[in-house]
């Protein structure tokens, strides 16, 4: 019989120590977790707090990219609660392994009982101990699914669908919302434009009209790193004259360069576009743009996808993500360089599976360990870039500016 021996908990390590006392076992933090060993199984606990769903998102696709099984405290069934059984499914975690407070007891998502609730409304240590070891036990490791029917909890609509070329897409694809036919072609809406009618533009082009050579970062969902991937890119292409161009309406890679967006705004080395926003003035004329877009964005990114010298995809190690890429290839969507981001080594999917099952020529894989953790928690409160401060951090940058440059031309 597996014996438990360790959990890894989304909890900060002050209050570690404590929960081991009550658990029995050794508990460490998720967030930087080394390679697994023997007897582990990854614990997503609910805050008492509301919490961003981002981040809770963030957390469960780090647990499941572990390779270890994941035991999740949803709480209770409102919104937030329902919100990570969906993120659960949709990282492969089984609902056995889901737990819920209702009507005084511990149940999981399957239906079953666990025993009777902390207080008659919580989830004590032992109950979620039990789901660990029971999870363990029957080797329940989150599974990603080869194929899923449906709109339930366990599908997502993709940020890309494969379809046909059409005027003002790129070739051989479109953005999901697009309705196609069952020949895959790109169909009109009922009532078709007015042909003198101008394409729609985005703030962002202007920008993309400013710059010599366009770099279109995307991200394969969310919480990938993917504005930390193109703010460092950006920050190693400084002599080929480059600028970081955030393209969301709820930008956060500003962090990288001032306390706030207006300082930020006023580095010269950082720009902001929305579909909302009218571009700050002057525009400054560079020659590489990094423009990290957000799937939201649909306009700028079908406009950079066009026209972009090099498309880079920033994918992490879980089973959602390693999926998505999948999407992606088979969808036909150019793709020059794959990043795998916060590698562990022996857990998810490394860039040498990525590579092998998609067929892609540069992948490039950046470590997510403790020390690159803390380089990137420490950049951001400094207002500065992640860079010189982890040597596998920094090469692996290194390497993903060189693969870029190639692309472009320019090495």
């Amino acid at each position: 019989m597996t014996v438990l021996r360790r959990l890894y908990v989304n909890m900060e390590e002050s209050a570690l120590a404590r929960l081991s006392r009550f658990a029995g076992v050794e508990c460490l933090p998720l967030d930087g977790a080394a390679a697994p060993g023997d007897g582990t199984v990854a614990l997503v606990v609910r805050p008492p707090n509301p919490a961003p769903a981002a981040a809770l998102a963030d957390e469960l696709a780090a647990a499941a990219s572990l390779g270890v099984p994941v035991v999740v405290v949803a709480g209770t069934r409102d919104a937030e609660g329902l919100g990570l059984l969906r993120e659960a499914a949709l990282c492969g975690v089984p609902p056995e392994c889901v737990l819920f407070v209702e009507g005084g007891r511990v149940v999981d998502a399957a239906g079953r009982v666990l025993g009777e609730a902390l207080r008659g409304r919580g989830i004590g240590v032992s109950a979620a101990v039990r789901a660990a070891r029971e999870a363990l036990e029957r080797g329940l490791v989150p599974e990603p699914a080869l194929w899923e029917g449906g709109d339930g909890f366990g599908s997502e609509p993709a940020l890309w669908e494969a379809g046909s070329a059409a005027e003002g897409s790129a070739a051989g694809v479109g953005f999901a919302g697009s309705e196609v036919g069952s020949a895959g072609d790109v169909v009109s809406a009922s009532v078709p434009e007015p042909e003198e009618k101008a394409p729609e533009r985005h703030p962002a082009e202007e920008y993309f009209d400013a710059a010599r050579h366009l770099v279109a970062v995307f991200g394969a969902r969310g919480n990938v790193g993917a504005s930390t991937v193109a703010a460092c890119l950006a920050g190693v292409l400084e002599d080929y004259d480059s600028l970081y161009l955030e393209v969301t309406p709820s930008p956060a890679g500003y962090r990288y360069f001032a306390p706030d967006l207006v300082s930020a705004l006023g580095t010269g080395r950082y720009a902001l576009a929305s579909a909302g926003r009218t571009p700050t003035r002057p525009l400054r004329p560079c020659g590489v743009l990094v423009a990290d877009i957000a799937a939201s964005e649909e306009v700028a990114a079908d406009a950079a996808y066009r026209r972009a010298g090099c498309v880079v995809l920033v994918t992490d190690g879980s089973p959602v993500s390693f999926e998505r890429v999948g999407s992606w290839v088979r969808g036909g969507w150019r793709l020059d360089v794959l990043v795998v981001n916060r590698v562990l080594p022996g857990a998810g999917y490394p860039p040498e599976v990525y590579a092998g099952e998609y067929g892609l020529q540069r992948v490039v894989g950046i470590p997510g360990g403790f020390e690159e953790e803390a380089a990137v928690n420490a950049a951001l409160q400094g207002s500065a870039l992640p860079l010189g401060r982890s040597p596998d951090f920094d090469a692996a940058v290194g390497y993903l500016a060189r693969a870029v440059l190639e692309v472009l031309g320019l090495s």
